[in-house]
């Protein structure tokens, strides 16, 4: 029955090729930190961005002005103030 070792044996580099094995690693760990940078701004900005604004329009145009009150759509277009001033000025 054979016996699996308790410590992974790493390779160790020589030490001439260590500096650039090092360099190596980091490069793929900036990269990789970008990417998951870039994947995460991009997940957060089309359901938040896009997807929200499309679903406020759709809001928007079904509500429409249908749910606004006829008497209160005219004291929007006219208002007293309006009537009142003009009124007065032509006097």
């Amino acid at each position: 029955m054979t016996t699996l070792p308790h410590i992974n044996q790493t390779h160790i580099p020589h030490p001439e090729n260590l500096t650039r094995e090092i360099a190596l690693r980091e490069r793929h760990k900036s990269l990789m930190l970008r990417a998951w940078i870039l994947a995460g701004l991009f997940f957060m900005a089309l359901p938040g961005t896009l997807l929200g604004f499309s679903n406020l329009m759709a809001i928007a145009t079904h509500h429409g002005l249908g749910a606004l009150r006829p008497h209160g759509y005219r004291a929007m277009c006219t208002p007293r103030s309006l009537a009142g001033s003009a009124a007065s000025s032509s006097e």
